[in-house]
């Protein structure tokens, strides 16, 4: 563990949807898709040595993921890569750019000192816990990239639909 033998100048953590330990030391940074923030009731607010960004519109392993994995499964496994959800799980939302602007962000802070933006909060409501969405469907608040920003399409509501897609 870091806290007990401290190697680490900075920490990033996709897809992590724990509580940060107070006592960190170094700064420390968090991603969270909105599969992420619809699994935390409270989300851990900013510190000195914290930062989370939720990513609006984006999920667990995002559409290019799977694209860059299917033909090493296929070519290693003699397997098809395939959703197991009854509909696709896959967003568009390039939540890779945001990781990219994360880590750049956290490479400046610890070099620099200067503390990364806060992200803008996503919108929830109810119990359990529901992102509040727009009329297109779209979560309101979080980071918002140019997918979401400017919408030019709608995630395809069915199976056969992503199938065709792919």
């Amino acid at each position: 563990m870091h806290i007990l033998d401290p190697i680490y100048d900075g920490i990033i953590v996709a897809h992590g949807n724990g509580t940060t330990r107070p006592e960190v030391t170094v700064p420390f940074m968090r991603m969270l898709s909105e599969q992420e923030t619809m699994s935390i009731p409270n989300i851990q607010a900013d510190t000195s040595k914290v930062r989370t960004w939720a990513v609006a519109g984006s999920t667990h392993s995002e559409y290019y993921t799977m694209i860059l994995r299917a033909p090493i499964l296929l070519r290693d496994l003699n397997q098809q890569a395939f959703d197991t959800c009854a509909t696709p799980a896959r967003s568009r939302v390039t939540f890779y750019m945001a990781m990219n602007a994360a880590t750049d962000a956290l490479v400046k802070w610890i070099r620099t000192g200067v503390e990364p933006a806060h992200s803008p909060p996503q919108q929830v409501s109810g119990t359990p816990v529901r992102l509040t969405r727009d009329a297109r469907g779209n979560s309101l608040g979080g980071i918002i990239l140019p997918e979401m920003a400017v919408p030019v399409a709608k995630t395809p509501p069915t199976r056969a639909a992503w199938a065709a897609l792919t």
